[in-house]
């Protein structure tokens, strides 16, 4: 089972759709399709414009998954509370 997990589900499978929120994740093809489709939207585009991108294509999870120091902080900050009350420290 580890190896399996290590090695990557078949998309189809349960854990991996859980994994992906709930959707299929996507394969190869729908990556190189959902690429010709953005080049057939951006084609014409004056240069220096945003691209475009489809509108279905997962977004990648460094974006999702940035966090700043003032997060890090406040979080920081809740956890030593609790401690403190947890203690008994007021």
């Amino acid at each position: 089972m580890w190896v399996r997990l290590q090695n990557g589900l078949p998309r189809e499978s349960a854990l991996a759709i859980d994994a992906n929120g709930g959707r299929m994740p996507w394969s190869i093809t729908d990556h190189l399709l959902a690429d010709l489709w953005a080049l057939r939207a951006n084609s014409g585009k004056k240069r220096g414009a945003k691209p475009t991108d489809h509108p279905s294509r997962p977004k990648s999870a460094k974006k999702q998954a940035q966090v700043t120091d003032k997060q890090i902080a406040r979080a920081e900050a809740r956890f030593a509370a609790r401690r403190r009350k947890l203690n008994g420290d007021t």
